[in-house]
């Protein structure tokens, strides 16, 4: 913990290695809220598996929030084709339409009856998370039905303001603590590595 914190105020690299159920995640925990409650800067928590990112979101940060007595607010960040799109459920399933013909619109049945128990889902969830939606998805629906880059319409959609990624994203602007997964972290590392790269050689100031 003592080397967590150091490394923290030094702005250093550290690599610790030490076995299973020895308190490694409450010794990265612990300096990591104290230093963002200091300085106001947001740590980032990046975790391998969905399993330990969950653990620490519900169990270990409310515990380490309690010990030292500070509120603590933490968001798990996830990758942008974790959440439906709103506009594309929408438009495939039709909000109000609740009978749909298979026949009609090119889908086989099991792809209509998991359409229509999303677009319920949808009308009842505050996420839009695949995680949270209790059952898989055909997966050529959720490749259809997913938030992405290049069909995003941003603020020229209607459902802009309650759409679920852009919620997330004002959510994870908020938060202390963002705990994500290393796919993610890096992806971000190198997309950052590549407009600097392109900056320097065009000039251009970021």
């Amino acid at each position: 913990m003592e080397l967590v914190e150091a490394s923290f105020r030094d702005d250093g690299v550290l690599l610790v290695e030490a076995g299973t159920g020895t308190g490694k995640t409450f010794a990265y925990l612990i300096p990591a809220v104290l230093w963002s409650a200091e300085t106001g800067e947001k740590v980032v928590v990046a975790t391998h598996t969905i399993a330990l990112q969950e653990q620490i979101l519900n169990k270990d940060l409310p515990l380490v929030a309690a010990a030292l007595n500070l509120p603590i607010k933490a968001e798990l960040v996830k990758g942008r084709g974790n959440y439906l799109c709103r506009r594309k459920v929408a438009e495939a399933g039709g909000v109000q339409q609740r009978v749909l013909d298979p026949s009609m619109i090119g889908r086989t049945a099991e792809d209509v009856s998991a359409l229509q128990n999303i677009v319920d889902w949808v009308s009842r969830n505050e996420t839009g998370s695949r995680a949270e939606l209790g059952f898989t998805p055909p997966f050529d629906l959720w490749e259809e039905l997913r938030s992405d880059r290049d069909s995003c319409l941003r603020t020229r959609c209607t459902y802009h303001q309650s759409c679920f990624f852009y919620r997330a994203r004002r959510a994870a602007a908020q938060a202390q603590i963002l705990v994500a997964n290393h796919h993610l972290v890096f992806a971000d590392l190198a997309v950052k590595a590549s407009s600097t790269s392109s900056a320097s050689r065009t000039g251009n100031p970021l």
